[in-house]
């Protein structure tokens, strides 16, 4: 018997499926923060047409890390165990750069040089990205990213299988929430970047995207 996997046909899933190759957890096609507040270790939630919607945190220590959107807020919090939020950071996991995935090929199309008052020369390169399998993805940075992870702990990992069950009924039957159980998610780590970014998704072959890099 032979089984086929479907592609991904939203620009989400096609953007972070193909974005794996990375190796930093769930590139979110909308990474910019939701209504329901800004991505934080500690956060339950789900994602949605590439968004993350937080829930709620588990760190009731942490009152600015507290999700105020819903109305009926989740109180049924466990203890958890000690010093399972150890944070290991990390300066910059990504650097000015474009990220493809595989199957995208990137060339130079114009390259410009702008005076900059006392600081030299401002370079500006424009490339273009051209697909050449059946989907693919790119990410272009003009600024570092700051990577935040949880250390691994196997305390935290039995906490999460314990009260899993809890948090999905929560989401589903007190906030009336479309998700399935595996959808609810627990952050362990983020990796962030400011404004000044691009991401496209392919999803045929020889689509092109256009994007620039500036540098000094």
């Amino acid at each position: 018997m032979f089984c086929f996997r479907r592609l991904p046909s939203a620009p989400d899933e096609i953007y972070s499926s193909n974005l794996n190759t990375l190796y930093l957890g769930h590139a979110l096609w909308y990474p910019e923060p939701h209504v329901t507040g800004e991505v934080q270790i500690g956060d339950v939630g789900f994602i949605r047409c590439g968004a993350f919607v937080r829930l709620f945190n588990l760190d009731t220590s942490a009152p600015e890390k507290k999700v105020k959107f819903w109305p009926k807020p989740f109180e049924n919090f466990e203890p958890l165990p000690p010093d399972v939020l150890q944070v290991d950071t990390r300066s910059s996991p990504l650097v000015p750069n474009h990220y493809c995935s595989d199957g995208v090929e990137s060339r130079e199309i114009q390259a410009s040089a702008d005076a900059t008052i006392g600081a030299g020369v401002s370079a500006t390169l424009s490339m273009e990205y051209i697909c050449k399998g059946a989907q693919g993805a790119v990410l272009v940075l003009q600024s570092k990213a700051y990577d935040e992870a949880l250390f691994e702990n196997n305390n935290f990992k039995t906490y999460i299988i314990r009260d899993h069950d809890k948090w999905f009924s929560y989401a589903r039957n007190n906030l009336g929430q479309a998700v399935q159980q595996e959808d609810i998610t627990v952050v362990s780590g983020w990796v962030k970047t400011e404004a000044n970014w691009a991401a496209t998704a392919f999803n045929n072959t020889s689509s092109r995207f256009g994007a620039s890099l500036k540098g000094s």
